[in-house]
């Protein structure tokens, strides 16, 4: 059962890749690279699930608490101050880009470390 599990979600992530790139790029060529990236895609969640796996679920609800938390304060930050008063840089969705990401990393790396002290 477990098998037949995985195979729906490879073949899901592989099939939405193909009609997401088809649909942006109207092309059926493109769109193959877009169910290879969707196969790839699938590959790497179970790769991930079996990594996770092996870690503690204090540690995951840490991380995702940690996550959750600096992701909603980013946008706080974004939505009052950048909105309002950056919004005419033509480089903006980089700098969002970058502050989701930094962070995200930042949320992640300290809800990790202090899962443990809990």
């Amino acid at each position: 059962m477990n098998i037949v599990i995985q195979i729906l979600l490879i073949l899901a992530t592989t099939i939405t890749g193909y009609f997401i790139v088809r649909e942006i790029l109207v092309s059926t060529l493109y769109a193959w690279f877009g169910a290879v990236f969707g196969l790839g895609l699938g590959y790497l969640v179970l790769k991930l699930e079996q990594k996770l796996k092996d870690i503690s679920l204090k540690t995951i609800i840490g991380t995702l608490l940690g996550v959750t938390v600096a992701l909603f304060v980013t946008n706080l930050f974004i939505s009052r101050l950048l909105l309002t008063h950056a919004k005419d840089i033509p480089i903006t969705l980089p700098i969002y880009i970058l502050l989701y990401v930094v962070m995200g990393y930042l949320g992640f790396r300290i809800g990790e470390r202090k899962s443990h002290t809990l």
